[in-house]
């Protein structure tokens, strides 16, 4: 039986692997997701009950994984980034289009007036009501400083 440091419990002997194969890619996966948001090292494993340095291996694995071997993946890899972004740009542009189009809301009501009623409930003097309202706006500003990443 192992020691601790302290002399005061006995450590447990590690006994084989502490994660399965479908748990780790798994975990792997919410690794991946939670670094590109930003997350530190020690953040992630926080969250996910792991060591600061299995995160640091586990985002070196996924750096293996993603990163191809040949240039005619690189090449496949790059082009639908370029494809992808390229979609994005459109999107952006359209959506700033539309922030600068008048505003318009619509409503309709049903207006009655006193009357003699019909068969069927209806009173003589019902008719419906409906108006356009247009207002000016100030296009989104926030959509340019998206588009500022693509050049």
């Amino acid at each position: 039986m192992h020691v601790s440091y302290m002399g005061l419990e006995p450590m447990k002997k590690r006994t084989g692997r502490k994660r399965t194969d479908p748990v780790r890619n798994n975990q792997l996966d919410e690794i991946h997701v939670l670094s590109c948001r930003g997350f530190s090292q020690s953040q992630i494993a926080a969250q996910m009950g792991l060591s600061q340095s299995q995160i640091s291996r586990d985002l070196d694995t996924i750096g293996r994984l993603m990163s191809p071997q040949d240039a005619t993946e690189k090449a496949k890899r790059r082009d639908r980034l370029l494809s992808e972004m390229r979609h994005a740009k459109k999107e952006l542009w359209d959506a700033w289009e539309r922030s600068k189009k008048d505003k318009e809301t619509s409503t309709k009501e049903k207006v009655v007036l006193p009357g003699h009623a019909k068969k069927g409930g209806k009173s003589a003097n019902e008719r419906n009501k409906a108006s356009i309202r247009s207002e000016g706006r100030l296009p989104n500003s926030s959509y340019m400083g998206q588009l500022k990443i693509f050049n």
